[in-house]
């Protein structure tokens, strides 16, 4: 993975805003009643067109991990930290437990990053 320098660059208002109302009104009850999963996320916040193009502005149009450089609109916005289930192992084999719900919308947890990449990469 590549470093990536977020020390200019802001997350943009859409994201911190409806994130924090959207955790708060709907995503932290369900995770704490055990029932979140991936489709109780809006990928129209965490997608938006101003998280995409500056993600995608602040990585050099590469993707973060293969460091290969991809159109944005044919690229994803990936969570490092997953947002409803992790595992400690790499084959998913392992523990499985809850993901980091309350980063889903954390621009500092959002990178740019290829099909490629993030379709084999699970929990």
């Amino acid at each position: 993975m590549i470093f990536i320098d977020r020390s200019r660059v802001s997350a943009p208002r859409e994201l911190h805003e409806h994130g924090k109302q959207h955790l708060d009104q709907t995503i932290r009850a369900l995770a704490v009643a055990g029932t979140l999963r991936a489709a109780d996320f809006r990928t129209d916040i965490y997608k938006h067109d101003k998280v995409r193009t500056r993600l995608w502005r602040m990585q050099h149009g590469k993707c973060c991990f293969c460091e290969r450089e991809y159109e944005q609109k044919h690229s994803t916005v990936e969570h490092f930290r997953p947002k409803t289930e992790a595992s400690d192992d790499t084959r998913n084999r392992g523990v499985k437990r809850s993901g980091y719900w309350w980063l889903a919308y954390v621009f500092e947890n959002l990178y740019f990053c290829c099909k490629n990449c993030n379709t084999p990469k699970a929990t």
